[in-house]
């Protein structure tokens, strides 16, 4: 799995972030997925080795500006570049409003091949609409939708990769002089075969088990982890924001509905998290504020964590669930 981050910074871009997106994409797939899209996030993936002709899902967090303002000009730029490829967006209730408003006002094409998927937030029942879910079950993964605490309806979107199916010990095979074939097929299902000259091969003695899928949450603004701390522990990633130090937050005259590193850290540490990505800083932090913000969350977690700065990628990998940045 690898993840890019367009724009790290919360509310309004700074001379060194840019404003809230991330790429996803798993290394077996050519197509990627964007989560949240703010303003000019078409020039940073211009800046990337990504093509929009690729990106087949948006999963957008919440309709606070700087989450979703760069989404027309991206759908605006795959109608001049004549992008045909189908695309689902995926966000909560008012987003096709929203969209649509745009379309009808520019008199512009941008909605064609694309389907919106407006999500219920089933903690405000008042709101959902009969038909709308919580869960989506893709090719390859999953997506689970988590209600999270923010001023306006804002999730979480939980990445449950499916299990690898059963896969061969090639190198064990190649031992006894078995070329790839037909019988690797065989094996796969379980068959019990037969050499040209008699040896018996039982495919469980080929079988390697399967490994099981990437577990990824990239939660949307949210002021309360807690929300999802049942999910951590045996979670391979959280990315979340960690938009202030606990003393700054403090000291604001006008109390926001957002997280802090400490908060962050003590929920994740609590929680057994192995991997922990901060980002959407305040664009007040000066480079000397982000190492107050490291300093607070070395402090409470103590697993594998990083603050992300604009275009930083990362892997996850397959069968270590290790998180590196590259």
């Amino acid at each position: 799995m690898i993840i890019t981050f367009l724009g790290t910074s919360a509310g309004k871009p700074s001379k060194d972030r840019n404003l809230s997106a991330i790429i996803l994409r798993y290394e077996q797939k050519k197509e990627w997925y964007l989560i949240d899209c703010g303003e000019a996030t078409q020039f940073q993936i211009m800046k990337s080795n990504y093509k929009l002709g690729k990106l087949t899902k948006i999963f957008i967090t919440h309709l606070h500006g700087d989450h979703c303002y760069g989404l027309p000009g991206l759908l605006s730029s795959r109608v001049l570049e004549e992008i045909t490829t189908p695309l689902e967006i995926y966000g909560p209730i008012g987003i096709k409003e929203y969209l649509e408003c745009i379309k009808k006002l520019t008199k512009n094409k941008l909605l064609d091949n694309i389907k919106i998927i407006e999500i219920c937030d089933e903690s405000n029942s008042t709101s959902c609409h009969e038909n709308n879910v919580t869960k989506f079950n893709f090719d390859t993964f999953d997506v689970e939708v988590v209600p999270l605490d923010h001023g306006i309806t804002s999730f979480a979107y939980c990445f449950f990769e499916h299990q690898s199916s059963c896969s061969i010990d090639i190198a064990k095979l190649e031992l006894i002089g078995v070329i790839p074939g037909k019988i690797y097929c065989d094996l796969k299902k379980g068959k019990t075969l037969f050499l040209e000259d008699g040896t018996k091969i039982e495919a469980k003695e080929f079988l390697l088990e399967p490994i099981r899928g990437r577990k990824v949450i990239i939660a949307g603004d949210n002021c309360n982890p807690d929300i999802l701390a049942h999910r951590l522990n045996n979670l391979d990633l959280l990315i979340h924001e960690a938009t202030f130090t606990q003393e700054v937050f403090e000291n604001l005259k006008v109390k926001v509905k957002h997280t802090t590193g400490k908060q962050l850290a003590i929920v994740a540490q609590n929680s057994g998290l192995k991997n922990l990505i901060c980002t959407h800083i305040s664009p007040r932090f000066t480079k000397k504020d982000i190492k107050l913000l490291d300093k607070e969350v070395k402090k409470y977690f103590k697993a594998n964590y990083f603050i992300a700065n604009d275009f930083d990628t990362f892997s996850l990998d397959r069968k270590t669930f290790e998180l590196k940045k590259l």
